[in-house]
């Protein structure tokens, strides 16, 4: 039975290289009432917490999510590395904006967060595993999304982010 949802455009996740232009979203509740691998991509679990809306929080399951999380990125990373050996450039942007995405739900999840986008900078210095200067590099992957370069810093990204997952987790262990 579905239960499809009109969620308003939360200010969290306003930033116009995912939701250009985009006020409302409809979304099928029903489908995120557990954990959904595929959906790391999307912000929905982020969108209907932002409304109250009875869901999962992968932020608060990150041991059991983030293997899936990263197997996705995988994917999408072999599909990514095909395009550009094949200088199919003008083919990478969807491909490129569910990797960012991953990146951003990988960091934040990573730290127990849900994903902030809008002012995304601040909320970063406020987490307590980051990659080295993501910010700035961030910014570049964003500014010029399509580039081969972009690519490889996302995939710098991931395996850092990775590193940061199992440091977190000692840490956890020790406490």
């Amino acid at each position: 039975m579905s239960n499809e949802i009109k969620i308003s455009m939360p200010q969290t996740l306003n930033h116009p290289y995912f939701f250009s232009n985009i006020e409302e979203v409809i979304i099928d509740a029903t489908l995120y009432q557990q954990w959904n691998s595929k959906s790391a991509s999307e912000f929905s679990y982020e969108l209907l917490a932002s409304q109250k809306v009875q869901c999962y929080h992968p932020w608060e399951h990150v041991k059991e999510v983030f293997a899936d999380v990263v197997n996705d990125w995988k994917d999408i990373q072999a599909q990514l590395d095909e395009l550009y050996q094949q200088r199919k450039t003008s083919q990478v942007g969807p491909l490129m904006k569910q990797g960012i995405s991953i990146c951003f739900a990988s960091l934040f999840w990573l730290n127990e967060k849900p994903i902030i986008l809008h002012e995304w900078q601040k909320a970063i210095d406020e987490l307590q595993f980051v990659p080295v200067n993501f910010a700035e590099r961030m910014e570049f992957v964003l500014a010029r999304p399509n580039l081969y370069q972009s690519f490889k810093v996302l995939e710098q990204f991931m395996v850092e982010v990775e590193k940061l997952f199992v440091r977190s987790q000692i840490l956890k262990k020790k406490k």
